[in-house]
């Protein structure tokens, strides 16, 4: 059924610490939280251990190893990117098992995509790396088979970072010895932050290749698991060599359904399906679209390590090494083309490998280019809608490129750096709903973005090195898509749908046999597919919402899991809100009513009476019979959307006649921004002239005021600024509620002035109220801020003496608070040991921004803002340090020759 959510009700401003709310949203690989470690590299010896931090929106971005006291803040701007060079004592895992504090903590002011990339000359890879709020606790390893061409075989890796506060205890089973002889069943128990390093040390081929390996964290504890080889051919001994490396996805967010294309200026790639269960089919659609079984799964004996592996490319490659024909002519890859489209029975995880340049014979220049990658190939359920990513350049590795997949119905949106990209795109080899694009890119930063959902990976080579990563996904378990985007089942969609829009619905639950399928979409419309439909049939809707409102999608399944043979009969919910985009004002002109009009009951209008039918339209307390043409009135309709920012929403102008929408995206209005049209008077009155009917779009207000607690505070006796983006509308009064009074608030070019002059120092919440002119409404925003303690609470004296006020003296005069604990910072670090309300030091205080964590009576802990301690000497009587901090009469005081001061810098008798 329909239902409808009211707004909160505004609250008064009131001290109180405050635990912000998160939204309900799909996780994906962009975040604010991450934790990253880089794996052993060629001969034990990167030369680069580079984090590449990517934002659409300008924030500050913290590194920090929490166990060697190694922080570093950066800001990054708008739509750009900035490369780290981490130090290999802080992040380097190459100590096998055994654990270390090796692990970087990476967090943000702002959602940013990151990537690490582990790098020495010749021998170089990227991956994207998961956030927190997307790792979970149970993996698979994808490695592969460990060669080298100068019997110098370096094995594969992976590495468990735990990342949850207390103890980790992770579990895993070896389908390889390591170096250190263990094999089987193992456990390790971690320290957050701390890694455990597996390696399968000097040694080639599949008893060194630690694919197939589980690794499963007890309680549900989230962990990283990154996984790769140090330094390999691909495949077995074709020259040469690489380092290859992803971060491992969790299990849950393996998909059935993908959309494989290989790299450009190949010949082929190595792609590599790994399966959960035991028995998973895997198929390939034909040029023509028909499912082909290409294998089927068996981990007792042609698939211990659980996965398979094909070559997709061209047909016509030849292996050779400096024209002596080694390896002979290559067969034919599976897929003699450019992509192809892949299913699979029960959930798989999908990597595609670069291969050595031997094995491709690609060629530059008659040079050498690509050599070993290994990259993350998402399901195609798991699509975003825009994301920001960089490249890698390096000594050799100045090709780059990126290949992207969307629905066909998509291709138009595509946009790449603010440019269209339709003209690129293909349709997909066995399903023609999808596309793809492979484009040659410069080095720098990019943006893509597609209002219906793409997935797309970033790659690159030259002589004898390649990376190659994913740039992003969401993460998406069992969900239901709308237009090609996925919502998580048992949520609340955080996107809008607009009236009169068809929205393509898909059932994202695995690749089961569907007996039935019943959609119940909310608004009194149930519908099932027939029961002879395929099950890729049974598993789409299409529904269009006419009414505004919020909506509960119900969907209730009966199917047999294939990877396990048990019948499962749920019932699946998502709710979302559907929405009128802007107001509409409907004017009328009754071109049948002249200044002499008389009515057919012989009522004579008078001029002032045309004139107000020419302006309101018919008036029931004017007359008694409504005119000839009564279904024609003014009318306000009052349909208003909010614009969410965060997944770039543009909603649809509509325009409502005669009860029926039109949608003016694709039929705009003209620049005056009115529209009209005609329709035929009535003959009840005897009025056979046409109606002119005249629309005018007015926009509802669109703006968001972000509420960033970390980021608003003030000190003591100032303003507070909140900036603000504003879209679309008019905007009236602003105003909050401070002391349970409500106070207008100024409103300047991007930013709101909240007035806290009068506050105490503490933890506040409000919200701002923001009239809308056009629609007659008042949006709402949450704000939470804090008011610091000002910067003279304490005072600098001496050159070596901070001391913080007591109370009724000096910048604690108007406050008169007393503290009860005390922690002096400089530069934004605790200083060790200074707990006291005067901190000292032997010699001139150094320079710096210093402030001091101040605890009340009441137990509440705010910082004071900072003061600049610079170099100058202070004035003072007299003046110069050092000078000594004594205790007399139980008072501290500071002596300087034989005169004795308080703290402040008074003399005491």
């Amino acid at each position: 059924m329909k239902r409808f959510i009211k707004s909160l009700v505004l609250i008064a401003l009131f001290a109180v610490t405050t635990v912000p709310a998160s939204a309900s949203a799909v996780p994906s690989t962009e975040g604010r939280d991450f934790w990253v470690t880089f794996l052993r590299a060629a001969d034990d010896s990167p030369t680069e251990l580079k984090l590449t931090i990517s934002a659409r929106e300008a924030c500050d971005v913290t590194i920090e190893n929490p166990n060697t006291n190694f922080k570093r803040t950066e800001h990054v701007g708008d739509n750009s990117c900035t490369d780290l060079v981490m130090a290999r004592n802080n992040s380097y895992s190459s100590s096998p098992e055994s654990p270390t504090y090796t692990a970087l903590h990476v967090y943000s002011t702002k959602d940013i995509s990151l990537f690490a990339g582990n790098y020495r000359d010749k021998s170089f890879d990227a991956t994207n790396v998961i956030p927190t709020a997307a790792l979970l606790d149970d993996y698979l390893i994808q490695t592969f088979p460990p060669s080298d061409h100068e019997d110098k075989p370096q094995g594969s890796h992976f590495a468990i970072v735990a990342v949850e506060d207390g103890e980790t205890t992770v579990d895993f089973n070896l389908t390889a010895r390591t170096s250190t002889g263990k094999s089987g069943a193992q456990s390790v128990t971690l320290k957050k932050g701390q890694v455990y390093y597996v390696w399968t040390g000097k040694g080639a081929g599949d008893a060194h290749d630690l694919s197939g390996t589980t690794v499963k964290a007890r309680k549900e504890k989230k962990i990283a698991v990154f996984q790769g080889c140090p330094h390999t051919n691909i495949p077995n001994g074709v020259r040469d060599r690489d380092h290859i490396i992803s971060q491992a996805m969790p299990t849950v967010y393996w998909g059935t359904e993908f959309g494989i294309t290989a790299s450009r200026q190949h010949r082929r790639d190595i792609v590599a399906v790994m399966a959960i269960e035991d028995g998973t089919e895997v198929y390939i659609n034909t040029k023509d679209g028909d499912k082909q079984l290409v294998h089927t799964f068996d981990f007792s004996q042609q698939d211990p390590k659980h996965y398979w592996t094909f070559e997709i490319g061209e047909d016509e490659a030849y292996c050779t090494d400096d024209k002596n024909d080694l390896y002979g002519r290559l067969p034919s890859p599976l897929i003699v083309d450019s992509s192809c489209y892949l299913t699979t029975s029960c959930p798989a995880g999908v990597h595609l490998f670069m291969v050595s340049n031997r094995y491709d014979n690609a060629t530059a220049d008659g040079t050498n280019i690509c050599d070993p990658a290994m990259l993350w190939i998402s399901p195609i359920e798991q699509v975003i809608k825009e994301i920001n990513f960089a490249t890698y350049k390096t000594q050799q590795a100045k090709n780059h490129y990126m290949n992207i997949l969307t629905a066909t119905a998509n291709v138009p949106f595509m946009t790449w750096n603010g440019n269209s990209i339709s003209q690129y795109f293909n349709l997909l080899r066995g399903n023609e709903e999808y596309s793809y694009a492979r484009i040659e890119i410069q080095h720098g930063s990019h943006n893509l973005k597609g209002e219906g959902g793409f997935l797309a990976h970033v790659y690159g080579y030259g002589e004898r090195e390649s990376y190659a990563y994913s740039c992003g996904s969401s993460t998406v378990a069992n969900s239901i898509t709308f237009n090609g985007l996925p919502v998580l089942l048992d949520s609340i969609s955080p996107r809008k749908f607009c009236v009169e829009e068809p929205i393509d619905m898909k059932l994202n639950i695995g690749n089961n046999e569907y007996s039935t399928i019943e959609w119940d979409y909310g608004d009194g419309v149930v519908y099932s597919p027939s029961i002879y439909s395929t099950n890729d049939e049974k598993k789409k809707a299409n529904h269009t919402y006419h009414s505004p409102g919020w909506y509960d999608l119900k969907v209730a399944a009966v199917y047999v899991d294939p990877c396990t043979d048990r019948e499962f009969a749920p019932t699946m919910r998502i709710s979302f809100q559907v929405v009128a985009p802007d107001t509409v004002f409907d004017g009328v002109d009754h071109q049948c009513i002249l200044a002499d009009s008389t009515l057919e009951d012989g009522t004579k209008l008078s001029a002032e009476q045309v004139r107000n039918y020419l302006k309101y339209g018919a008036n029931d307390t004017v007359f008694e019979r409504e005119n000839c043409y009564d279904p024609v009135k003014v009318e306000y309709h009052h349909y208003g959307i909010n614009t969410e920012y965060e997944y770039s929403e543009v909603g649809w102008d509509s325009l409502l006649i005669n009860g029926k929408w039109y949608n003016l995206d694709t039929n705009p209005l003209p620049s005056d921004g009115e529209v009209t049209w005609t329709k035929e008077g009535a003959n009840r009155y005897k009025c056979d002239s046409t109606i002119t009917c005249k629309a005018k779009i007015i926009s509802c207000l669109n703006l968001e005021i972000p509420n960033d607690p970390a980021s608003q505070y003030v000190c003591w006796g100032e303003e507070l600024a909140l900036p603000y983006l504003y879209y679309k509308g008019d905007i009236g009064e602003v105003s909050a509620l401070i002391k349970g009074q409500k106070v207008d608030l100024n409103i300047e070019d991007k930013v709101v002035i909240l007035p806290t002059e009068n506050l105490d120092p503490g933890y506040y919440s409000t919200k701002i109220m923001v009239e809308d002119i056009n629609c007659e409404r008042t949006l709402e925003f949450p704000i939470d801020f804090t008011v610091y303690y000002p910067a003279d609470i304490f005072k600098y004296k001496f050159n070596n003496v901070l001391a913080v006020y007591n109370p009724g003296y000096g910048g604690n005069k108007d406050l008169q608070v007393t503290f009860t604990a005390y922690q002096w910072y400089k530069d934004g670090q605790a200083i060790p040991d200074a707990t006291e309300p005067v901190y000292h030091t032997e010699d001139q205080i150094p320079v710096g921004e210093y402030y001091v964590l101040l605890t009340d009576a009441k137990g509440q802990t705010l910082p004071s803002c900072s003061q600049n301690i610079t170099a100058r000497a202070v004035s003072s009587e007299p003046a110069g340090a050092p000078a000594q901090k004594i205790l007399r009469d139980g008072q501290i005081c500071i002596q300087v020759g034989d005169i004795l001061y308080d703290i402040y810098g008074q003399r005491v008798q």
